[in-house]
């Protein structure tokens, strides 16, 4: 396989799972229509005001847990392989991206993984067969 094709494979793969997972939360609000409603009312109850303030603190909190999760992420890795910062990131959404579509979120470390390099992957699946 060449590596046009490796390329072309790669987004054709990255591009299915993007498709499946707008599908899948489309598919959840559609199931969680009624509850969405009841919440749009909660939130008209409270006022615009607190609902801004509380929704950013959750926004904020939420990107600082990321960024958390990518640096002890950057930290697991650092005696297999020295990965950037940015590049850690990346192996977080790929993990969030895969945990969507398992029970418990079994799969967030194996997209984080992906992100390894092919010849440490191959390594570490046969000192697992050891």
């Amino acid at each position: 396989m060449t590596s046009v094709h490796k390329k072309l494979l790669s987004w054709l793969f990255k591009t299915v799972i993007l498709g499946l997972t707008f599908i899948f939360i489309y598919r959840q609000f559609i199931k969680k229509g009624p509850d969405i409603k009841r919440f749009e009312d909660l939130m008209h109850a409270i006022g615009n005001t607190r609902v801004l303030f509380v929704m950013s603190l959750v926004f904020v909190l939420m990107l600082i847990n990321w960024l958390l999760e990518a640096l002890k992420w950057q930290y697991l890795t650092r005696n297999l392989e020295q990965i950037t910062f940015w590049k850690a990131i990346e192996c977080v959404f790929c993990g969030l991206t895969w945990a969507i579509f398992t029970p418990n979120r079994l799969s967030e470390y194996g997209g984080r993984v992906m992100f390894l390099s092919p010849r440490l992957l191959w390594l570490l699946a046969h000192l697992g067969k050891m």
